[in-house]
């Protein structure tokens, strides 16, 4: 069995609080080692691409506004939560997402953690008109494609 990165489940705050603060704590999650538990080996494709491969170029097509790239990255049956936005389809999301390019974001990626097909992003982004913000994001892939997005919010500063 392989291991994996152990963190604690909580039910108010779920699966990302505890990896959001492992993450900000400067914690290695990839030495904390139970069995893994966090996703059904049989259903799981591994991407062909690296994970982090696959993420940064996500997150890259906001900062060139490349929406066709991105279009290609997102599986049709794309699911994306956030705190302000439960569960949105793909068409839903580029609807209320992709106006984040008119603010020509730019991301410093702080760190991806991922296990074969999941896994999480945190980053600090500075968008043209000075705001800036750290996010940490759940992702889940099948094969190449995006197929799950759950955001969690940081600190603004």
């Amino acid at each position: 069995m392989r291991a994996r990165a152990w963190v604690p489940e909580f039910p108010v705050f779920g699966r990302a609080w505890s990896l959001f603060n492992i993450l900000s704590l400067n914690i290695r999650a990839e030495f904390l080692l139970i069995p893994n538990n966090m996703q059904n080996p049989a259903t799981a494709t591994t991407p062909k691409t690296g994970f982090a491969d696959i993420v940064t170029r996500y997150l890259s097509c906001y900062e060139t506004g490349d929406k066709n790239t991105l279009e290609e990255l997102l599986s049709e049956d794309l699911v994306f939560s956030s705190p302000d936005d439960p569960e949105l389809e793909k068409d839903e999301y580029f609807e209320k997402c992709w106006a984040m390019t008119d603010l020509s974001p730019a991301f410093k990626i702080g760190r991806i953690v991922s296990d074969g097909n999941e896994g999480y992003v945190s980053y600090d982004c500075i968008t043209a008109d000075g705001k800036r913000f750290h996010n940490t994001e759940y992702i889940r892939l099948e094969g190449d494609l995006i197929q799950e997005i759950e955001v969690y919010y940081g600190n603004k500063w």
